[in-house]
């Protein structure tokens, strides 16, 4: 589904212009339920088939037996490199402590706003010793 804010790209394939540490919704990415799932911020573009990547989790739930992190305000970028205002993050952003299994055919994906360096170095500390799994919600 196609974001209901303001995006700044359009990609049919994630690893032709998506930067690390930018936030995204994919168009064809349901959960079980039908629902368009999460944005998500590009952690690595690094298979060599490019049919799958790995991605962040974001989300505005405090439910504590997620035990989602909050993201502070500071570490999202106000506007995009032309100085066009990002309207992303819309309320309070949580990231889940997970690096997840994303995919590429889930395109296309709309870019919506991006993390501070020290955004993206926040949220490394956190997920980077993980590994990467598929999230049980989504449909494949």
């Amino acid at each position: 589904m196609k974001p209901p804010i303001r995006y700044f790209k359009k990609l049919y394939n994630i690893y032709e212009g998506a930067l690390i540490g930018e936030i995204y919704r994919a168009e064809n990415n349901f959960n079980k339920r039908n629902i368009p799932d999460h944005y998500f911020i590009v952690y690595a573009l690094d298979d060599s088939t490019q049919l799958i990547f790995k991605g962040i989790m974001l989300t505005s739930s405090y439910k504590e037996e997620y035990n989602n992190i909050k993201i502070p305000d500071e570490y999202f970028k106000l506007n995009s490199e032309k100085g066009d205002k990002y309207e992303f993050p819309t309320m309070d952003t949580l990231l889940t402590e997970h690096k997840r299994i994303k995919y590429n055919e889930w395109a296309p994906f709309y870019q919506v706003g991006e993390l501070t360096n020290e955004g993206f170095a926040f949220v490394k500390n956190i997920v980077d010793k993980l590994d990467a799994t598929e999230f049980e919600f989504n449909k494949k």
